[in-house]
């Protein structure tokens, strides 16, 4: 048999925790953004398509970020740790937005 039919553990790609760990930092830009747009007072006057942008990043990186990061954690080897800190940035940027929200009395 080819290798392409049966790949081996070495062969695996490590998309899955770069995914993951790209995933949680456009995460955490997107809770750094959603704090910006509150607390920041004296900002430029920014339209509603850039807000709106922005503030999907924090969930697009969640759903994307958390699967993905699971998926190479679970895969084991060098793929774990990527995942663990894929996962990780995610944690921290759902927390960042958790306190804002908890801080701001929304």
């Amino acid at each position: 048999m080819s290798q392409l039919a049966h790949p081996t553990h070495a062969s695996r790609s490590h998309r899955p925790g770069t995914i993951s760990i790209a995933m949680g930092v456009l995460a955490l830009i997107g809770s750094a953004w959603s704090i910006y747009l509150t607390l920041g007072s004296a900002g430029p006057e920014l339209s509603n398509v850039v807000r709106g942008i922005g503030m999907a990043l924090l969930p697009i990186g969640l759903v994307v970020g958390v699967p993905t990061g699971v998926m190479a954690f679970r895969r084991g080897g060098a793929d774990r740790a990527v995942g663990l800190a894929g996962l990780a940035l995610a944690a921290l940027a759902l927390g960042a937005f958790v306190v804002l929200l908890a801080t701001t009395d929304y």
